[in-house]
């Protein structure tokens, strides 16, 4: 609803529930990795768009420590 599409894997790596193997092998450990949002951006993306989704994960984490805390 907020205008924000994210994925918690690649598209290449959508079927599988195992962490990133790219966060892996740069020294992330597997719940630390299990635990990322991929945001992708695109050609006409702009700075404000960037800034906006920010301000809108920041104010959803904000609203959800429980969840994050895990």
């Amino acid at each position: 609803s907020a205008g924000i599409a994210f994925s918690a894997t690649s598209a290449c790596n959508s079927a599988s529930n195992a962490p990133s193997h790219v966060l892996l092998a740069l020294g992330h450990d597997a719940r630390s990795a299990a635990r990322t949002i991929r945001l992708s951006l695109g050609r006409f993306t702009t700075e404000q768009d960037i800034d906006q989704a920010a301000e809108l994960i920041k104010a959803a984490l904000a609203s959800a420590p429980a969840f994050w805390a895990v």
